[in-house]
């Protein structure tokens, strides 16, 4: 089961993190669309876009965590949707409250997901790090 584990684990990883990717790459087309369409003062523009991009980035986490959940479910590690889904949070966030955990038999998987979430959080972070860049300028 342990091999099971880490082949499972690195799939997801692998699958989030094209996801994930994919969308933040439609968001850059989106977004561009809402600044070019949308008519506001620049200042206010620029954090409506921002907010966009905020929510957008929200929805395509709780996606991945959505996948994961399922996974968790799928394979018996929980009854319900709501605390596989909490489960989840807590675990692609790294928060980690340790409230519910995994039986020894898949107890790994949850492993891969904190470190698919460290890449997903880190590529969410860059592309909002570079909307500040290109929107607020320094000089």
């Amino acid at each position: 089961m342990f091999r099971g584990q880490i082949f499972l684990g690195t799939i997801l990883v692998v699958v989030t993190a094209l996801f994930h990717v994919a969308c933040i790459t439609s968001l850059v087309d989106i977004l561009g669309w809402a600044g070019r369409t949308i008519s506001l003062p620049d200042r206010i523009n620029t954090f409506f876009v921002f907010g966009l991009a905020v929510l957008f980035i929200i929805a395509i986490h709780g996606v991945d965590a959505w996948l994961w959940a399922m996974v968790y479910k799928g394979v018996g590690q929980f009854d319900g949707i709501a605390t596989a889904m909490y489960f989840s949070v807590v675990t692609t966030t790294t928060l980690g409250y340790g409230d519910f955990t995994l039986t020894e038999r898949w107890r790994i998987l949850a492993s891969f997901q904190a470190i698919g979430g460290l890449i997903l959080f880190g590529a969410s972070t860059a592309f909002l790090f570079e909307i500040i860049r290109r929107f607020f300028p320094l000089a």
